[in-house]
């Protein structure tokens, strides 16, 4: 495609600033070492202790069952 445009990249137009591929790596590395800190690990213990409990106790009441069908609704027209 440079060729056929007849542009160079790093002559006639800068080269890139970063090697994305580089950049990628390094930026996944930093946030891996960021959840591998211990205090990532206390922060997750307890937000699981609090929002994420399986505890039988702190389980939801299961909801009534849906209403039946209205009794009049044998009123109601039909579309065709």
């Amino acid at each position: 495609m440079q060729n056929r445009c007849g542009v160079l990249i790093g002559q006639d137009y800068p080269a890139p600033l970063v090697d994305f591929a580089h950049a990628a790596r390094h930026a996944r590395a930093q946030v891996a070492d960021c959840y591998r800190s211990e205090q990532a690990r206390a922060e997750s213990q307890r937000v699981y202790a609090a929002l994420g409990s399986r505890d039988k106790k702190r389980r939801r009441q299961p909801r009534p069952a849906a209403k039946a069908a209205r009794r009049d609704s044998h009123q109601q027209l039909d579309l065709f």
